[in-house]
């Protein structure tokens, strides 16, 4: 009996052995690299165009009368727009600087009317065109980097319109306001060369002044505009 276990251990090594030998030759099974999320940039140069709808909500204050009259002459209205932009997004990083220089077609308009003893005044003021040269400052959200939130902000301009009537006399002026304005967006790429954005912007200008020298009355017209605008961008390629 004690002979008969000796082959038959040796049996069960050598067939365990063999056993070994066919699992080494099983092929490895074959995974396939998963490709790293290709991250976007936002760098390079935008055309840009937009709609947009704003208003000057600041009334205009008129002296007349012997009393200090407000009018608001509400001055609002949808437009049209433009832009060039340079983008750089810094390296292995989220944030993104730029530059942009805006004009549109903005036509704001609107009128006041008083009434009062025996006479009649009239004001109406427009803004028929803002612009702007402004700096971005950006900040790039999602695993992708396709979303981007900005603030912006600069030197603006704008068309100055302000008229005045009192009984049948009437005065305007058409002139340019400077000041300054600031905003914020954010913006998606919806592919390699265009992307879409939404955007507030607020425009302090320079107010102006209209008088009618026979009747010692004037009109002062401030410009706190405030825009909204969405649109669509193309990158250079």
């Amino acid at each position: 009996m004690k002979y008969l276990m000796i082959p038959l251990a040796a049996l069960a090594v050598i067939l365990s052995g063999l056993a070994h030998a066919a699992d080494m030759r099983q092929p490895v099974p074959y995974m396939k690299a998963v490709p790293a999320l290709e991250l976007y940039s936002w760098s390079g140069l935008y055309f840009t165009g937009y709609a947009q709808y704003g208003a000057n909500f600041t009334n205009q204050t008129t002296q007349a009368l012997g009393a200090s009259i407000d009018l608001g002459a509400a001055p609002h209205g949808p437009g049209l727009g433009g832009s060039l932009s340079l983008l750089y997004q810094l390296p292995a990083s989220p944030w993104v600087l730029g530059l942009r220089a805006d004009m549109s077609w903005a036509n704001l308009q609107g009128t006041g009317a008083l009434a009062t003893g025996g006479n009649a005044l009239l004001v109406s003021n427009a803004t028929n065109y803002l612009g702007s040269l402004n700096g971005i400052f950006g900040y790039t959200l999602g695993s992708d980097q396709k979303l981007l939130a900005y603030l912006t902000g600069g030197a603006g301009f704008g068309g100055a319109k302000p008229n005045l009537q009192v009984n049948g006399l009437a005065q305007g002026l058409s002139d340019t306001s400077i000041g300054y304005d600031i905003g914020g967006g954010l913006a998606y790429a919806l592919s390699p060369n265009w992307s879409m954005f939404i955007e507030g912007d607020y425009f302090k200008l320079g107010g102006k002044s209209v008088t009618i020298p026979s009747l010692g009355v004037t009109s002062n017209a401030a410009y706190d505009i405030f825009m909204q605008k969405a649109g669509f961008s193309f990158r250079l390629p």
